[in-house]
């Protein structure tokens, strides 16, 4: 069976279809990063390759990230950090396996801000500096 040369990640091989997806997946291999974030990067960069016409992505520039991120935002409505994920995988294949320096994108989709279900906003301060209150803590000090 015919291998790619994985020795130089930033050579491709075009004789296979599926090049840079294998380069991308050669240099998450080579840099140790998790299987959940291969799967998402290489799920991310190849929807960014067909909404872009199957296109290679060194012809295209920092529009077309802003134009794929823009409609992951508008029109599939996806969550903020689904948004940041697709960011940081264009990122990484334009820096680490294209090695082609991008100038600075617009910044991380903002996060709703939320209030954890614990919290009621009365302030908890004054129930454990209360010694009454200390008491009936286990875990508190004595």
């Amino acid at each position: 069976m015919n291998r790619p040369d994985t020795s130089n990640p930033s050579s491709p091989n075009p004789s296979s279809p599926n090049a840079l997806l294998e380069q991308v997946h050669t240099v998450i291999r080579l840099k140790h990063l998790s299987l959940h974030t291969e799967g998402s990067y290489l799920s991310t960069i190849r929807r960014f390759i067909v909404f872009h016409g199957r296109r290679h992505p060194a012809s295209l520039g920092p529009d077309a990230i802003r134009d794929y991120l823009t409609h992951l935002a508008v029109e599939e409505h996806v969550a903020a950090s689904t948004q940041n994920v697709a960011r940081n995988a264009l990122v990484f294949l334009y820096r680490e396996v294209l090695d082609q320096p991008l100038p600075p994108l617009p910044g991380l989709a903002p996060r709703p801000e939320r209030l954890p279900a614990v919290s009621s906003g009365i302030p908890s301060a004054p129930f454990f500096t209360n010694p009454a209150c200390r008491r009936r803590i286990p875990s508190s000090p004595p």
